[in-house]
């Protein structure tokens, strides 16, 4: 009797802390040709995007997606008038990917519940090539 309740409480948690997590599994995955990166290099940022998604409670990842014309403004942006232009990264080492997501009705309050959120924006930073991209920052 001590083992099933064990069990059964055992699952109960495991149940709720995977539907804690952004979801990810079906989501559209689209890889633009690039003449800055490399398909290996996008991928690497496709991957920590993926994961850093995971901490987007309550939501569904829909599509995720590079193109090179839109990364480069972004990252020019970034470069000019975001935190590129105070933390020392260089543009050879910044990439943006763009998304498509709906936020559930458990969604965190900042983002519009029970929407498709479109466009939104992952910027990704690296120290250098040989280094693993990290999500700097997101949104719109």
């Amino acid at each position: 009797m001590n083992k099933t309740l064990i069990l059964l409480c055992l699952i109960v948690v495991i149940i709720s802390l995977s539907s804690c997590s952004g979801n990810v599994q079906n989501a559209e995955i689209h890889i633009g040709s690039s003449s800055i990166f490399s398909e290996d290099e996008i991928n690497a940022a496709v991957t920590a995007v993926l994961n850093k998604f995971k901490d987007f409670t309550g939501c569904t990842l829909l599509k995720l997606w590079y193109d090179e014309s839109e990364s480069n403004n972004h990252v020019q942006s970034y470069m000019n008038y975001g935190r590129g232009s105070q933390n020392g990264v260089e543009q050879t080492n910044v990439i943006v990917l763009f998304s498509n997501f709906y936020a559930g009705s458990t969604a965190c309050p900042s983002l519009n519940r029970n929407s498709t959120i479109t466009n939104w924006s992952w910027i990704l930073t690296r120290e250098s090539a040989a280094c693993e991209w990290t999500v700097d920052d997101w949104g719109y």
